[in-house]
């Protein structure tokens, strides 16, 4: 591929990127600051993917506070019980949030993050890929 044509097809990727990706600001500009109700665990056997709808009754929430810190209800959260605190990371193009054991935490447990609209979807590390889906409940 000759340098032009390379050129026209690398802008053309950026030009095509929307405005609407996923972000942790979500359109109402709220982003993860919130109540956010579990409602489907995605995952991997490594042979087949799954889908695991989440009940709403017992509720299973994570609520995050403007002031870095996690809470947790229900016991399907069980990941999140030792990081009381969080933090978001970003670069151009990937967002994370580290869940933190104290304020003063530099390392934590880092997972993907996106927020479209009102759905938060966090992306720990896993071989075979999972994901965890929360919807804003306020």
């Amino acid at each position: 591929m000759n340098r032009a044509t390379f050129g026209w097809v690398a802008i053309g990727l950026l030009l095509s990127c929307s405005s609407g990706d996923p972000t942790p600001v979500n359109k109402s500009g709220t982003g993860i600051v919130g109540r956010w109700r579990l409602f489907e665990i995605q995952g991997s056997t490594g042979a087949s993917s799954f889908t695991t709808p989440i009940s709403a009754k017992p509720l299973q929430a994570l609520t995050f506070t403007s002031g870095g810190q996690l809470r947790k209800e229900g016991n399907q959260l069980g990941d999140y019980y030792d990081h009381p605190f969080y933090r978001i990371d970003s670069s151009k193009t990937v967002y994370q949030v580290r869940f933190l054991t104290s304020q003063t935490d530099t390392l934590g447990v880092q997972v993907g993050l996106t927020i479209s609209k009102d759905t938060l979807r966090l992306t720990p590390f896993c071989a075979e890929g999972c994901r965890q889906s929360f919807v804003r409940i306020n």
